[in-house]
């Protein structure tokens, strides 16, 4: 889909707020109009994207109140899934550093990522309340990986 068909049918779009559409060379954004699921309710400092490259669409990245655990229950084990965990902290560098803990999940057969990030230490109930952002279509994952325990992301940070 090229850029300009994507700008049609966010104009289009029952839920998009057509004057609110934001046009560059690398990417549209938007906010929705108030008649989108309550999941999908604007986030304070998160906007909803659309990647272009060579004025084609790339990928969408929606920000979303959905949590983890709700994914989880309606889309099942996803056929892949990734851990991370970035930040540390130690004597070697004489400092603390936060660490969170994010997760990448992909649908192969709906096209979708999912991608959630906390704070730790997390706990598994915390993991499973994470807010997720919606991602198509996926970015290829090089390995597939079962997903964790649900308390995996407790003894990762």
């Amino acid at each position: 889909m090229s850029g300009e068909e994507a700008v049609r049918a966010l104009e289009q779009h029952p839920w998009v707020r057509a004057d609110s559409i934001a046009i560059s060379p690398s990417y549209l954004s938007w906010i929705w109009n108030g008649d989108q699921p309550e999941g999908l309710r604007r986030i304070s400092g998160s906007a909803n994207f659309i990647d272009l490259s060579a004025g084609a669409v790339r990928r969408v990245s929606i920000p979303s109140r959905y949590r983890l655990g709700d994914i989880y229950a309606a889309l099942g084990v996803p056929d892949h899934a990734a851990f991370v965990l970035r930040g540390f902290s130690g004597p070697r560098w004489n400092r603390e550093v936060s660490a969170t803990v994010s997760t990448l999940w992909t649908y192969e057969a709906l096209g979708l990522q999912i991608w959630a990030t906390g704070a730790c230490p997390l706990t598994a109930p915390a993991l499973w309340n994470l807010p997720v952002v919606f991602y198509a279509p996926p970015l290829p994952t090089a390995d597939t990986a079962p997903l964790p325990p649900p308390n995996y992301a407790v003894w990762m940070c």
